[in-house]
């Protein structure tokens, strides 16, 4: 305890005397200086004015204009977070990461809602989850208090990340009004500026609102074009998540639809920590910034070709039907040419003469049509419409047989049309059968 009331007592206190004798605070300088060398040894006083002109790595603060004037590839020594930035290029685009995660709006309440697709507004847009302070693009937002002088939740991680000289620029911008915003140096933070706003306490669309507007306006004069927005008023402050993540979402569109804006900037980026709010806005993206379902920068990466092809069912039922079809066609062919032949009885003697050729034509066409689609389902139909051609071509000629000249074909007429019959329905359905089993 006496060594944490030693490093935040003032040097005046420490080195205080009257005409070269020690003044009343004597006392308590020995006192301060003891309890620094019970601490850390032989520590002298020198190491005590030090810490109150350094920071914690002994660096000197810098001013404002110190950080602004830095380039980013300069600027990237002082960083806090050392190499553990993030880069704009690995943010990745909203209309990308929806086709990837296939998300779709699912609350029919939301239908009603969806906005126009546009595809210039959806590049502009980002959703991002993880640590604001390691972004490394022109402006990131603040959800500060009034006093800017540092807080808890994402204020707390911005001060303790951008070092004590942002506290000491914070304290010459004489606080800040709900839903207005004050401009700083983003000093050891990748980003270049921070914007601090203040949200309102509770519900208040039109503060709100006016946090995000404000800090899109500070964004345009300052002629910068990226920007990370964190969930204002959400922690503490006690604004519902989804209605704030509508006010947000709804703002930015506005933004965008407003004049040029859209041409002005290159990324507005919605920075989430929490994995409930990284969901919600994935949920409510889809409704302000729809995507178009078949975008061209898809089809270049090959994925648009894949989703828009039919898919496997729908292609081996378009098959089992052309071949069924065709099954049918010949079938019905081959039992026209049998009933225009010149007469009943010469047909049937053809008919016996060539019951084989028949049955080895039926079974290599059988053959072809179940190589086109191998679908057991296929197979029962097609043996059902078989059964049906083959079922009147039997009736029609075995009831009307036509008198023969000799005894021997009147009974070898009716026996020849029978037997064609079933030879020629087991020569198209068994390889189908077979093929389906």
């Amino acid at each position: 305890m006496l060594h944490r009331l030693c490093v935040r007592l003032q040097p005046r206190y420490l080195t205080n005397s009257v005409g070269g004798k020690p003044a009343a605070s004597s006392v308590l300088s020995r006192t301060v200086s003891l309890a620094a060398c019970s601490r850390r040894g032989a520590m002298a006083m020198p190491s005590l004015r030090r810490f109150f002109t350094t920071t914690p790595d002994n660096r000197e603060i810098k001013g404002p204009d110190f950080w602004n004037g830095l380039t980013t590839e300069e600027k990237r020594q002082y960083y806090r977070c050392k190499s553990q930035y993030e880069p704009l290029d690995d943010v990745i685009l909203w209309p990308l990461d929806q086709k990837i995660k296939r998300l779709k709006v699912k609350d029919p309440a939301l239908l009603e809602k969806v906005k126009p697709v546009n595809d210039i507004f959806n590049r502009k847009v980002s959703l991002w989850q993880g640590d604001i302070t390691r972004l490394e693009i022109d402006c990131i937002v603040n959800a500060a208090n009034s006093s800017l002088l540092g807080g808890g939740g994402v204020d707390g991680a911005i001060h303790k990340a951008a070092g004590k000289s942002l506290f000491n620029e914070c304290e010459t911008l004489n606080g800040c009004s709900t839903g207005d915003v004050k401009v700083s140096s983003g000093h050891r933070l990748p980003a270049k500026r921070i914007l601090h706003t203040v949200g309102p306490m509770g519900r208040n669309p039109v503060k709100l609102a006016s946090c995000y507007e404000r800090s899109l306006e500070e964004l345009l004069k300052l002629e910068m074009r990226t920007i990370a927005f964190p969930c204002i008023s959400t922690g503490v402050y006690g604004y519902p998540s989804e209605a704030a993540a509508h006010v947000a979402l709804g703002t930015v569109r506005q933004f965008l639809e407003t004049a040029d804006n859209a041409s002005k900037v290159d990324r507005i980026i919605f920075c989430v920590f929490l994995t409930s709010d990284h969901r919600l806005y994935h949920e409510l993206l889809p409704v302000y910034f729809p995507c178009d379902p078949t975008p061209a920068a898809e089809s270049d990466e090959g994925t648009a070709a894949k989703r828009l092809k039919t898919p496997p069912a729908a292609e081996e039922e378009t098959e089992e039907e052309e071949s069924t079809t065709a099954f049918e066609l010949d079938s019905v062919d081959h039992l026209d040419s049998l009933e225009s032949s010149p007469s009943h009885d010469e047909s049937g003697r053809q008919a016996l003469g060539s019951e084989n050729t028949t049955a080895t034509s039926a079974a290599a066409a059988a053959d072809a049509t179940v190589d086109l689609g191998r679908q057991s389902s296929g197979t029962d139909t097609l043996t059902a419409k078989i059964d049906t051609v083959l079922g009147e071509h039997s009736s029609s000629t075995v009831s009307t047989p036509e008198p023969s000249n000799s005894g021997d074909d009147s009974e070898e007429s009716p026996t020849a049309t029978g037997s064609v019959v079933p030879t020629l329905k087991k020569a198209f359905t068994e390889p189908a059968r077979r093929a389906g089993s």
